[in-house]
């Protein structure tokens, strides 16, 4: 995860899916999905520059 991520951002991430899971659960129950992964794409910490330690 990357460095600025709290546990507020995953609260809001929790509410944001819920909000897509309700408004697409009869036309694509299966959204959330990719919302999940640009999710999880958004918050990964970049990789490490070549020669330094996280």
């Amino acid at each position: 995860m990357r460095e600025d991520f709290t546990s507020r951002d995953l609260v809001l991430l929790l509410m944001a899916n819920a909000g897509v899971l309700g408004a697409t659960v009869d036309a694509a129950p299966d959204s959330w999905r990719r919302l999940v992964a640009w999710m999880i794409q958004s918050f990964q910490a970049p990789p490490p520059e070549p020669g330094k330690r996280r």
